[in-house]
């Protein structure tokens, strides 16, 4: 009895210490190439760990809660030796006028390359901004989620300013200017804009001002 007591044990030992470097991660292989994630980051923090101890759902809530840039990230384990980590990145929707920051559409500053065109937000005191700071002005947040439906439009943004404590104005690249508010739904100012953009798509260099801060849009024609 006390024999098979030992030999069970001892397979179990040789088991434990097989399983530790059968399964110790020594690759990760991170999907997203413009993930603000670094690859020599995750090398420091998982190299080395046994794959079977790893919980991927406890990792994923870890990278989300340690990294404010990233909006949605999978982790998944791929034996023998691969921890495969996928990341959606925030996606900056303005750069910050007089800095390098970008910000996205939570008010998050970060710095990295810009690979679409996105357009440039006059803010007060933008000189002592500095990177993974928050905006905690709410004109200045409203504007950024403005921002983020319109590079979905047909209206290509190229600057915005903050004219009072409720209002916004959107210049785009072709001269016309757009006018929004705080008191209303970002989301549903953006959906009339593109309305108007649709319905004039022909004669759309004729417009000058579109006024979105009221229950029926104005549009003023040049």
């Amino acid at each position: 009895m006390i024999k098979s007591l030992l030999i069970i044990v001892a397979v179990a030992a040789v088991f434990l210490v097989l399983a530790k470097f059968a399964f110790e991660v020594k690759t990760i292989d991170l999907k997203d190439q413009d993930s603000c994630l670094k690859q020599i980051d995750l090398k420091k923090e998982y190299i080395g760990k046994n794959l079977l101890l790893i919980n991927p759902k406890k990792e994923q809530n870890s990278l989300k809660d340690k990294n404010s840039c990233v909006d949605g990230v999978a982790v998944e384990r791929k034996f023998p030796i691969t921890l495969q980590i996928t990341v959606k990145s925030k996606v900056p929707v303005a750069k910050i006028d007089g800095t390098e920051l970008l910000a996205t559409s939570d008010g998050l500053l970060i710095k990295k390359q810009i690979t679409a065109n996105i357009p440039t937000i006059y803010l007060p005191n933008s000189k002592s901004l500095k990177e993974n700071e928050t905006l905690q002005d709410k004109t200045a947040i409203f504007a950024l989620q403005i921002s983020s439906g319109l590079l979905k439009s047909d209206f290509t943004p190229a600057s915005i300013r903050l004219i009072g404590s409720n209002d916004i104005a959107v210049y785009s690249t072709s001269g016309i200017i757009a006018l929004f508010t705080t008191n209303q739904s970002a989301s549903d100012q953006v959906d009339s804009l593109q309305s108007i953009m649709t319905k004039a798509k022909i004669d759309a260099s004729k417009i000058e001002k579109i006024d979105l801060r009221f229950n029926k849009p104005t549009v003023v024609f040049k």
